[in-house]
């Protein structure tokens, strides 16, 4: 699985390639006056062609098991993005300076604006026009930027703090497992005193129960003792009369 998706990756990023080369290409003819009128729509499409191309890669790339691969092809992606972006500023450089070109041999054109004060005045305004308008958009631009950068330091603020609670929450259970340590600890030592005085007591026992048992025997042992007395008497008191 991971193989079949690594070679489609390889796939994609080939066509990836090819369709950057064409399209630079094409951009090329369009910026020295060589390609057809239509040839900015087809960039165009070619240009959203690729970028869905680019985005199927990304997709692909995280069904592959193996991430040290994956890793590889990141730099690529980077650069395809990036080339597009720059296909993408050339040709609308180029749009814009086709549409100029236009307008001037449409009615500017640069000997009715030498000689002809109205033109000229007529030209200046709409350069000014078409400047505002350009000033209008950048504004809007650095505004739309301004949003997403306050949307996304927002964002990283609320991730710092995510960060740090759970650095907090990590502290503690740090502490918790520390007194855990500790309580066994004691436990633990609670236990081995508990044994050793468990075993003193079991050798006590052990040791009064042997004082009684060799007590008894002692006291079996003196009666027969007491009863063999008498006999002895007997024997030498028979034995000392026979002598005589």
């Amino acid at each position: 699985m991971s193989s079949m998706a690594i070679r489609e990756v390889e796939n994609i990023d080939r066509e990836v390639k090819r369709l950057l080369k064409e399209i630079e290409e094409q951009i090329n003819k369009i910026e020295n006056g060589l390609a057809a009128s239509s040839a900015s729509q087809q960039v165009n499409k070619k240009i959203e062609h690729t970028k869905s191309r680019i985005k199927t890669m990304e997709i692909e790339l995280q069904t592959v098991d193996d991430r040290e691969k994956a890793r590889k092809f990141k730099p690529v992606i980077r650069d395809h993005r990036a080339k597009l972006k720059e296909f993408e500023q050339a040709l609308q450089w180029s749009q814009a300076g086709a549409a100029e070109e236009h307008v001037n041999k449409s009615g500017y054109n640069v000997d009715e604006i030498l000689n002809d004060e109205d033109a000229a005045i007529g030209y200046g305004r709409r350069l000014q026009d078409e400047t505002d308008a350009a000033a209008d958009r950048a504004i809007r631009d650095l505004q739309e930027t301004n949003e997403v950068a306050v949307n996304t330091a927002e964002m990283l603020h609320n991730q710092t703090e995510q960060i740090a609670n759970i650095d907090k929450n990590l502290a503690e259970i740090d502490d918790e497992i520390d007194r855990a340590t500790r309580v066994l600890k004691r436990m633990g030592r609670r236990v081995m005193t508990d044994k050793y005085i468990w075993g003193l007591i079991f050798l006590i026992f052990a040791a009064i129960v042997i004082i009684i048992i060799v007590s008894v025997v002692d006291k079996e042992k003196m009666p027969s003792q007491s009863s063999q007395e008498p006999n002895l008497r007997r024997r030498r008191l028979l034995d000392f009369n026979g002598d005589d």
